[in-house]
């Protein structure tokens, strides 16, 4: 058992310097990169209090972070 949680917690170190430099080589920021993985290309909506629940961010920081990136797309 411990050695698949040790695994375990390799790979989520791993996954998470991933992240880290998509955020980098997209020029955005971490909490970016979480919510665009948490948004599906087929999904039409996806409510405001479903993305603070998946991510976990407070809802000024969560729309901030939005309207980032929405001003960045145009």
């Amino acid at each position: 058992m411990n050695s698949t949680l040790t695994t375990f917690n390799q790979l989520n170190l791993l996954y998470q310097e991933q992240k880290k430099q998509w955020a980098q080589r997209l020029n955005i920021k971490l909490a970016q990169v979480n919510i665009l993985m948490l948004v599906a290309p087929e999904q039409a909506l996806l409510s405001h209090a479903a993305l603070i629940d998946s991510t976990k961010l407070d809802a000024s920081t969560l729309s901030r972070q939005l309207n980032g990136m929405a001003q960045e797309a145009y």
